[in-house]
């Protein structure tokens, strides 16, 4: 029962509304510098016609707020169990929320930005952006959190924060299929797709400045192929000794799923990226016709 956990620590220190005010006027002026950039690109096919007018809803206030909205959802889903281990009351889970959520956000703008980009000069530019303000939000949490055990406990899981994205569906899933996965299996699971993913070195090629390269040479869904199922390797090696033999089916058969999402993700974001191409090169956007 919620009335049973100890109160909120003291010290938790939530920035004033003037701070906070600043906070989105920084944020409104980063977009609009951005923005200022695209104004000579016009749409040249049904594709760009709908990223540009999505784009442009997102500069509203009604579109800001429905992305703080969507954000603050998607890091409850993430961050809960986190939030619960700080005790936060729900002021303080609100702003940590906010807090983490504009960085989940974060990482499907920085694809949508550099799909966008016509140069790798501009696409540097957009990662330092994205880096800067990763630093800034980590400091944020840092401030907010005030405590060093805590702040360590946050790092730890952001840095496993894709295996905790994943982690509800495949807890759906593998309830779903009748294996069911025990909180202690959770854990040992999430530890070891992490593990997957950095000791094969997919995050560095499929995240920050590794999209750069991604994005600049054809066959992203071939490469990502490629990369998940060595990961899978890797993990399959691990979970044998985590997962009972109907599970560790049930596990493979999601992520085959989730494999053929992101495959079908990859495919459409480098039909993107190649209209772009094109239209840098003067081609317009006839040759995706």
């Amino acid at each position: 029962a919620r009335s049973s956990r100890p109160p909120s620590r003291p010290g938790r220190i939530i920035p004033s509304s003037s701070a906070k005010s600043d906070r989105v006027a920084s944020v409104e002026s980063g977009d609009a510098e951005a923005e200022s950039g695209e104004e000579e690109a016009k749409p040249q096919n049904p594709q760009d016609i709908m990223g540009e007018a999505w784009r442009a809803m997102m500069e509203t206030d009604a579109g800001k707020a429905m992305m703080r909205a969507q954000n603050r959802n998607r890091a409850s889903r993430i961050y809960g169990a986190l939030a619960e281990q700080f005790n936060l009351n729900e002021e303080e889970r609100d702003y940590f929320y906010d807090l983490v959520g504009e960085g989940a956000g974060a990482d499907d703008q920085l694809w949508m930005r550099l799909i966008g980009a016509t140069t790798d000069a501009e696409r540097r530019e957009i990662v330092q952006e994205y880096e800067t303000a990763a630093a800034e939000r980590r400091d944020k949490v840092n401030d907010f959190l005030n405590d060093g055990d805590d702040f360590a406990a946050y790092e730890a899981y952001e840095a496993r924060r894709e295996e905790y994205e994943q982690l509800p569906a495949l807890r759906e899933a593998m309830q779903s299929a009748g294996v069911p996965l025990s909180e202690t299996q959770e854990g040992q699971v999430v530890e070891a797709m992490y593990q997957a993913r950095v000791d094969t070195g997919i995050s560095q090629r499929w995240e920050g400045e590794g999209v750069i390269d991604q994005i600049a040479e054809p066959g992203m869904p071939a490469r990502f192929g490629e990369d998940w199922d060595t990961a899978q390797a890797a993990m399959d090696a691990s979970l044998g000794s985590i997962l009972q033999p109907e599970q560790q089916e049930a596990f493979s058969e999601h992520r085959n799923g989730v494999k053929q999402m992101v495959s079908f993700g990859l495919n459409m974001a480098e039909a993107g990226a190649s209209r772009t191409r094109a239209a840098a090169e003067g081609g317009g956007g006839e040759g995706g016709e």
